[in-house]
């Protein structure tokens, strides 16, 4: 048996789902926005995508989906010239720059994600204020964020992420494979202290240790030398290519806008 081919089998051998599936639509919280339905401009792209957001605060809280469904942004910079114009950024790890924004420029609404930019329209009032009145407004659809990407000389690569928010470690999950063929592996979180981290499986034989600036994955005997990857310069490979995520989409305008793979 080739090295190439224990080195599949060790990496890739684990009994569980082939991708992980970030919380879906009916497990994302729901805000209720009906004390200010009558005050919601919607924008629809023309396509069936819609943009929300409350006229009077337009920077404030914006809403990305459909008449079924729409998403909060978890907004991360907003600028304004007035009342003519206004630009939200909102945070999308797959675009180059983490961003997808919308804004009022030059008169017309627009979204915008890895420079591919879509006119929106503004919804008449009667028809805004039925889709408000209809719609389920959730709050931000992206619930992992990712905590260290790792890839051995052999090409595997190592991925850890977590839920949004969770700063105690509580949720660490593990991925390891090949480009586009990565798995979850059954490795928790043991260890965490001011020495590093050490994910291991239930037998101890397989275990992903982190010590200082050195990164090891050991299996029984053998050792492997890991380096780390920049999450920002990488943050599409981590979001598209790498495969962790499949196609669930992330409630932003990238949604449509991202070129597809």
């Amino acid at each position: 048996m080739t090295l190439r081919r224990l080195i599949l089998l060790s990496a890739l051998t684990f009994p569980i789902g082939a991708h992980a599936t970030p919380d879906m639509p009916e497990q994302v919280p729901v805000v209720d926005v009906s004390a200010v339905a009558d005050k919601l401009v919607i924008l629809d792209d023309g396509s069936g995508n819609l943009i929300a957001f409350h006229r009077d605060e337009p920077r404030e809280t914006v809403y990305f989906g459909t008449k079924e469904n729409l998403y909060q942004l978890q907004i991360v910079s907003a600028s304004a010239q007035g009342d003519t114009q206004f630009d939200v950024s909102a945070l999308d790890f797959r675009a180059p720059d983490r961003r997808a924004s919308f804004g009022l420029r030059d008169g017309a609404y627009a979204m915008e994600c890895a420079d591919v930019s879509r006119t929106l329209r503004q919804l008449p009032a009667a028809e805004a204020k039925a889709v408000a009145k209809s719609a389920v407004f959730h709050e931000y659809r992206w619930r992992r964020n990712a905590v260290a990407l790792y890839r051995d000389e052999y090409g595997v690569y190592y991925y850890i992420d977590r839920a949004t928010g969770d700063d105690t470690d509580l949720d660490h999950r593990v991925y390891v494979g090949w480009r586009g063929q990565i798995l979850r592996a059954p490795l928790k979180l043991l260890a965490s202290d001011s020495l590093g981290r050490v994910y291991a499986a239930a037998n101890g034989a397989r275990r992903l240790v982190i010590t200082g600036d050195e990164v090891r994955y050991v299996e029984d005997t053998t050792e492997r030398k890991l380096y780390p990857l920049d999450l920002i310069q990488d943050g599409p490979f981590i979001y598209g290519p790498l495969g962790v995520y499949g196609d669930v989409p992330h409630g932003t305008p990238c949604d449509v806008l991202l070129p597809k793979p």
